[in-house]
């Protein structure tokens, strides 16, 4: 009995960690794409003595290309007054020219969708007005993909987990149900008194699991802005079936 609830204490320890590893690893790297999204950004760049009525159709276009979630137009007057606060240097360099070099942009930030098919959202736009340059972010734009592969995986993983925690959970109370209902009632009632004692052992090793795990991440949670932590609803449906999945296999 006793190496029946050490074996189940260990194994909620394995399944804790190592299931609140990859709910961290999904949280953050759900934020860390979701902040470099929210970053990307694509420059046109219009002609110098483009008229209002051009720069406003131009802008129209961008917004009518599927994929895009917004827009806005940056005059060279306020593209001045950015670049003052980003680079005060190079904007104090600029301001011995006898005009302002700058042209008119139009910045476009970009949806999921538009992200996913992101060339033939490029193409789109390249045939809807004549740019002086496209401008982007091409390192950014591959690790803003990779990481929704990575969380593609992560979301496997996890959803794996819980169907097998799920199957071992039906089994493991339809089968005494099945087997021990109608031929011997006191041995079932006996064997789920086991499985509960088993599953408390087993969830607070799943717990302490998860807790070290956390520990472990705690110094990157506080030096990272981006970074998330999983909400409690998220925890309980993981550490609930696991832990009961654990016990499960324990008793038979």
């Amino acid at each position: 009995m006793k190496r029946r609830f050490s074996a189940a204490f260990f194994l909620g320890i394995i399944l804790g960690l190592g299931g609140e590893t990859l709910l961290l690893s999904k949280t953050a790297a759900a934020r860390f794409s979701d902040n470099l999204r929210k970053d990307f950004r694509v420059l046109f760049f219009m002609p110098e003595k483009s008229l209002p009525q051009t720069l406003l159709s131009a802008q129209k276009s961008v917004d009518e290309i599927p994929g895009t979630q917004s827009s806005i137009l940056i005059s060279p007057e306020k593209a001045l007054s950015i670049l003052k606060k980003e680079d005060p240097e190079l904007a104090q360099n600029l301001s011995f020219l006898p005009t302002n070099p700058i042209e008119p942009i139009i910045e476009a930030t970009l949806n999921k969708e538009g992200l996913l098919s992101f060339q033939s959202w490029m193409s789109q736009a390249a045939a809807r007005q004549k740019w002086t340059e496209m401008r982007y972010q091409p390192e950014e734009l591959k690790s803003i993909l990779r990481l929704g592969l990575y969380l593609r995986f992560l979301n496997v993983a996890l959803t794996a987990l819980l169907c097998l925690s799920s199957l071992l959970l039906i089994l493991g109370v339809l089968f005494p149900l099945m087997v021990f209902s109608k031929r011997s009632p006191h041995k079932m009632i006996e064997l789920l008194s086991l499985s509960a004692k088993t599953f408390g052992i087993c969830l607070l090793g799943v717990c302490l699991g998860g807790i070290f795990s956390a520990a472990f991440a705690w110094p990157l949670g506080r030096a990272v802005e981006w970074w998330g932590w999983p909400t409690l609803l998220t925890q309980a449906i993981f550490i609930v079936p696991t832990a009961l999945s654990g016990a499960i296999l324990c008793v038979w």
